[in-house]
């Protein structure tokens, strides 16, 4: 079955070149870069994770969190000295991670109990079209399903987008077809905040529809061609885009 998730979908709408060499494992492999950035983002996901999987209610402190960055960073202390590089990069993100606890701690995120707190891929078919959503939490209200999206670097005005969102929402309704869907948020840490996007009706047969007017288009493009864009900066394979040569 055709594999879609928001990653895939991004880098073919961005860069359709861009797409082909994330797919191609021998190409990604070659190219692909870890960054500070994305390593950082790794860790404090993983950390959200095992607040609530891993961590009885009392456990739950600043202190403990920063522990569990600290064993994670650890466990691959080789890779991650790599790309950090140096003491004060290290320091550095250590210090934005215990602002980031900090915030989440006094957010009212801390004090609830997700109805599903999930770092694993839900795989749902579309029919002919298997979409797979990587969502940090859902939570319930009175009102329905909240789905709640963790993004640990700083907000940046007008950078959101809904597809993200629109995407997992999808996938939600899916697979838990006897709850609405109520609220779709970004929060960001750096800035404790949150950042909606609507919910509105009939918006899952029309992302359904996109999910499988993007694959169709995928499957039928015959030459993967490059396309500038402001992320070109950060591409893994800017060094062999044509584009750049």
């Amino acid at each position: 079955m055709f594999q879609l998730s928001f990653t895939k979908i991004e880098k073919f709408l961005r860069c359709p070149q861009e797409y082909a060499w994330y797919i191609d494992k021998s190409v990604y492999n070659k190219y692909h870069q870890d960054t500070p950035p994305l390593i950082f983002g790794s860790i404090m996901h993983a950390v959200l994770n095992d607040y609530y999987k891993n961590l009885e209610k009392s456990e739950r402190t600043k202190e403990k969190m920063i522990a569990l960055f600290k064993q994670k960073y650890k466990a691959n202390k080789a890779k991650h000295d790599a790309v950090f590089k140096d003491r004060k990069t290290v320091t550095g993100y250590a210090q934005t991670a215990g602002r980031e606890f900090t915030n989440f701690l006094e957010s009212p995120l801390s004090e609830i109990v997700p109805y599903v707190a999930t770092e694993e891929n839900i795989k749902t078919d579309l029919g002919g079209v298997e979409l797979w959503a990587k969502i940090d939490r859902f939570d319930t209200s009175a009102k329905g399903l909240k789905i709640i999206d963790y993004k640990t670097g700083k907000y940046i005005e007008d950078e959101p987008d809904p597809l993200q969102l629109d995407l997992y929402a999808l996938a939600a309704f899916i697979k838990f077809p006897e709850i609405p869907i109520h609220q779709k948020s970004y929060y960001y840490l750096y800035d404790n905040r949150f950042v909606e996007v609507a919910c509105s009706s009939g918006e899952f047969k029309k992302t359904r529809e996109k999910v499988l007017g993007i694959a169709e288009n995928i499957q039928k493009t015959k030459e993967f061609k490059p396309k500038k864009n402001p992320k070109c900066i950060w591409c893994d394979f800017r060094t062999i885009c044509p584009l750049w040569q």
